[in-house]
């Protein structure tokens, strides 16, 4: 269990690093933050 909540967590780190340009915009909102890493979480 361990295991798969570390994987899970750098697989979001990942995906911040390769979109980190847009994520740190106005663009990309609060609910967008929400939906795309602390949910899946």
């Amino acid at each position: 269990m361990i295991n798969e909540i570390k994987n899970k967590i750098r697989t979001l780190v990942q995906k911040y690093e390769q979109g980190k340009e847009v994520y740190r915009t106005s663009r990309f909102n609060e609910t967008q933050v929400r939906n795309e890493f602390l949910d899946p979480l």
